[in-house]
C-alpha cells in the first residue's frame, strides 16, 4: 500500500494505507472485536508514502506469525501532519514465530506504533526506530495487557517522542501493564524524550534485559 492522499474524508488526518474503523455497536465504543488481519506463512505487508496512518485497524486484532512481517515506514507528511504508521487502537497485536513488525521513518508528531496490547513470543521482535519530528512522536505505545517473552526483542531508537510509552486505558478502564519475560531485551536508546513513559505498570522479571541509555530525558 504507497501514496494514499489526504486530506480526505478522514479530515486533517487524511488517508491510510489500510482504514479499517467501524464500530458495530455504537454503543459499545469499540470493546467487541469484529475483525482480524493476519499475515502468515513468509508473507510481508507494507504501508508507505500514506498520509494518516499506514494501517488503521479498528477495533480488530493483528496476527504477524510464520516469518512473516509488517512494515509502516515512510508515512505521513514531512510537515507532522497525519496519525503514525499502525493505529491499532482497540486491538491487539500478536508476533510469532520468527516475524517482526518494524516502523521506521514515520514523521507524525503522535506515535509509529499504537496497539491496545501486544505479545511477542520469543522469535520474534518489534523496532520503531527514526520516528517523529523533534517535539514529539513515540516509538510504540500500549494501553492494554502487553507481554515480552523470553527471547522477544523490542527495539525503540531515535524516536523524537518516547520511545516506549505504557499509557493509562482512557478507552476501556483497565489499569495496562508492559512485562518483560526472563530472556526477553527491551531496548530503547538515543530518544529524543524518555526512554520509558510509563503512566502505570511496568514489570521487569528476573532475567530479563531493559536499556535506556543516551535518551534525551532519562
Amino acid at each position: 500500500m504507497s501514496g494514499t492522499p489526504g486530506p480526505g474524508e478522514q479530515g486533517q488526518g487524511g488517508c491510510s494505507g489500510i482504514y479499517i474503523d467501524s464500530d458495530t455497536d455504537k454503543n459499545n465504543d469499540y470493546k467487541t472485536i469484529t475483525g482480524k488481519i493476519v499475515v502468515s506463512d513468509n508473507s510481508s505487508l507494507t504501508a508507505t508514502k500514506c498520509y494518516h496512518n499506514g494501517i488503521t485497524a479498528n477495533p480488530v486484532n493483528i496476527t504477524v506469525t510464520k516469518s512473516s512481517v509488517i512494515d509502516v515506514n515512510n508515512n505521513n507528511p514531512g510537515n507532522g501532519e497525519g496519525k503514525g504508521g499502525l493505529g491499532c487502537y482497540f486491538g491487539s497485536l500478536t508476533v510469532s514465530e520468527n516475524s517482526s513488525v518494524k516502523a521506521h521513518n514515520n514523521t507524525a508528531m503522535q506515535f509509529a506504533i499504537y496497539v491496545h496490547g501486544f505479545d511477542v513470543d520469543g522469535s520474534s521482535e518489534i523496532e520503531a526506530i527514526d520516528n517523529g519530528l523533534l517535539g514529539g512522536g513515540y516509538g510504540i505505545a500500549t494501553d492494554g495487557p502487553s507481554v515480552l517473552r523470553s527471547g522477544a526483542k523490542l527495539t525503540a531508537e531515535g524516536n523524537c517522542g518516547p520511545g516506549v510509552a505504557v499509557c493509562y486505558d482512557y478507552n476501556f478502564g483497565s489499569n495496562p501493564e508492559l512485562v518483560v519475560e526472563d530472556g526477553a531485551t527491551l531496548s530503547s536508546c538515543r530518544n529524543y524524550n524518555y526512554g520509558l513513559a510509563n503512566d502505570n505498570l511496568f514489570t521487569v522479571k528476573s532475567g530479563a534485559h531493559v536499556i535506556l541509555n543516551e535518551n534525551l530525558i532519562g
